[in-house]
């Protein structure tokens, strides 16, 4: 009976540790599922963004109707916009560093070069 008792502890022990170790596991990902979700929605906002100003900066008759009804110097707008272009792209790379994204794409990237 003791050695029953003995046996059903560690059971318990052993199997509570596993569920420990995979509740830490779990929660790591989730972790990181967030921040990617966080970097695609960031990347999917500056892609939307970028297509409309494209759009304007590659019709020169909207071009210039917009930045008429706006107020605004067409050189100067267009250089601002190409500016933000730039710090916008940078910024999803910092974001996608920071969340991880980047060493989880180049992980998997390097595991698939390894396969082959």
């Amino acid at each position: 009976m003791i050695g029953l008792t003995f046996v059903t502890i560690v059971a318990n022990i052993l199997l509570w540790i596993s569920t420990r170790q995979t509740v830490k596991l779990l929660i790591g990902q989730i972790r990181h599922q967030v921040a990617t979700d966080y970097s695609e929605a960031q990347h999917t906002i500056v892609d939307a963004h970028r297509e409309l100003f494209f759009g304007i900066l590659n019709n020169p008759k909207l071009l210039e109707s917009f930045t008429n009804a706006n107020g605004l110097d067409r050189d100067d707008w267009e250089l601002e916009k190409i500016s933000a272009f730039l710090v916008n792209q940078v910024l999803l790379g910092y974001l996608h560093l920071r969340n991880g994204i980047i060493n989880a794409l180049a992980k998997s990237k390097n595991s698939s070069l390894r396969r082959v």
